[in-house]
């Protein structure tokens, strides 16, 4: 991963390079237009949204692009991992996609409609998407940090502005844990 990070950046004035730059303008004029768009009409708020929350507490545009960033390019990538894995989970296990059918069959009817009103009643298609999270580890890390203050985390202090990484990967697979690691226990439901 190291190698990933440090390894193979673009040349400054190569194609690569512009092409970068070109996708980062238009995503920023993206945002920008979006930002301008909300504050101009502010939503109501059932339906608030993170862009509402940030621009609510006022924090400066180029932090909100980047926040709005991180969450577009980490929300498109684990959410489409999270759907790869569960859509193998599913067509694996066809008693899981039958479950699934027959919990959409009672809970949204023929409308087929998931609103905000029913979403919490998809008990076991939620069951399923944790179970394929544990399983699958679709993010193999976390990371948080707090840049204000030290953290006290047992017997330890970790100085403020230190980066904490999460090994999800290892705790989602912890035999202590999870009698069977590796067995997607959503088939003793």
């Amino acid at each position: 991963m190291e190698e990933r990070l440090t390894g193979d950046i673009p040349q400054p004035g190569s194609e690569r390079e512009k092409k970068f730059n070109n996708a980062n303008k238009y995503m920023k004029e993206r945002l920008a237009a979006a930002i301008d768009l909300r504050r101009k009409a502010p939503t109501t708020e059932k339906r608030e949204m993170l862009i509402d929350v940030l621009i609510e507490n006022n924090i400066p545009d180029d932090m909100l692009q980047g926040e709005l960033i991180s969450f577009i390019i980490g929300g498109f990538h684990s959410s489409g991992n999270l759907l790869v894995w569960a859509l193998h989970f599913i067509s694996v296990y066809p008693v899981v996609q039958e479950k699934m059918f027959q919990e959409v069959k009672a809970v949204l009817g023929d409308t087929g409609k998931v609103t905000p009103d029913n979403i919490a009643q998809l008990v076991f298609i939620r069951q399923v998407m944790d179970e394929t999270l544990r399983v699958a580890v679709v993010a193999p890390y976390a990371g948080r940090y707090d840049d204000e203050k030290d953290v006290k985390l047992g017997d330890y202090v970790i100085p403020a502005g230190t980066p904490i990484l999460y090994a999800l990967g290892v705790v989602l697979n912890d035999p202590t844990c999870w009698p069977n690691p590796k067995k997607y226990v959503i088939l003793e439901l």
